[in-house]
């Protein structure tokens, strides 16, 4: 696997598979351990989302999970933009409804 720098963030390039999606404009998805404060309760099962939760970056959006079960989702349509702070360790999103800002916190 290369890697190659792009700015001050690592990027990089995967198997063939992965190269031939990027090259189309095709996105993989990829999952990572954020800690988030906004989901209170599981929006089915009323139980209590834990602040620890597995954010997966897909092709259409975002799906935030506690365990293996889905608690929200944003599509990117809905999302007014993102911004990574790698002093901070923070990733925000900020929807297009109300202009809420989320915020997530992962190394």
């Amino acid at each position: 696997m290369d890697s190659v720098s792009s700015g001050s963030l690592p990027v990089s390039t995967g198997t063939e598979v992965d190269d031939l999606a990027e090259e189309l404009g095709m996105l993989g998805e990829e999952t990572f351990t954020v800690k988030q404060s906004h989901i209170k309760k599981n929006p089915v099962s009323g139980a209590k989302v834990p602040k620890e939760v597995t954010l997966k970056v897909g092709g259409m959006g975002l799906n935030i999970f506690d365990g293996g079960i889905p608690v929200e989702n944003h599509l990117y349509f809905a999302l007014q933009g993102w911004t990574y702070s790698q002093e901070r360790n923070t990733f925000d999103i900020t929807l297009k409804a109300g202009s809420k800002k989320i915020k997530f916190v992962t190394p």
